[in-house]
């Protein structure tokens, strides 16, 4: 799963003074053992605000403590849990992951539906607009490669006009 891990809670969590934290932090990504990126939200007012960076783990560190076939085995599992439900949904897991990011929602499977909720935020990231419609292009081009570029960039802007229109 997913767990917002500030460097504030990671200090808690660990006992470390923070300065130690943010030491040891620069430490591991000099190390490429993890990566951190830094998301942000358009405010009303037009600044940006920042969010909790989000952090992820290479699976090399996995490997320098010798648990690099357990990793490999569990993510196997994930794979094969995650193909099953987009069995279930139907489709493929390609066509499931480019109309996800595009609608949003619920991040479940399970849950997914053409008619999913959109995104509780009433913000809408430019950056990320950009790429969702850019993703959301390519999969309607894949799935209909003979249709007019014009149609496809109109049905596009219609599918996500209805997104945005929905957030508000």
């Amino acid at each position: 799963g997913f767990m917002s891990l500030t460097l504030d809670y990671l200090v808690e969590f660990t006992g470390l003074h923070p300065r130690r934290a943010e030491r040891a932090m620069a430490d591991l990504k000099s190390a490429n053992l993890i990566t951190v990126s830094q998301p942000r939200q358009l405010k009303e007012d037009g600044t940006w605000r920042g969010l909790a960076a989000v952090k992820a783990v290479n699976k090399l560190l996995f490997t320098v403590f010798g648990l690099h076939e357990r990793l490999k085995h569990e993510t196997e599992r994930a794979a094969e849990r995650l193909a099953n439900k987009v069995k279930q949904v139907g489709g493929t897991l390609t066509t499931w992951a480019r109309n996800a990011l595009v609608i949003g929602g619920n991040k479940d499977l399970g849950k997914f539906r053409a008619s999913n909720r959109p995104s509780k935020s009433p913000l809408v990231d430019p950056v990320e607009l950009a790429r969702a419609r850019n993703q959301l292009l390519a999969a309607l081009l894949a799935s209909d490669p003979g249709r007019p570029k014009e149609e496809i960039y109109a049905e596009a802007d219609r599918i996500i006009a209805e997104k945005i229109a929905g957030i508000g």
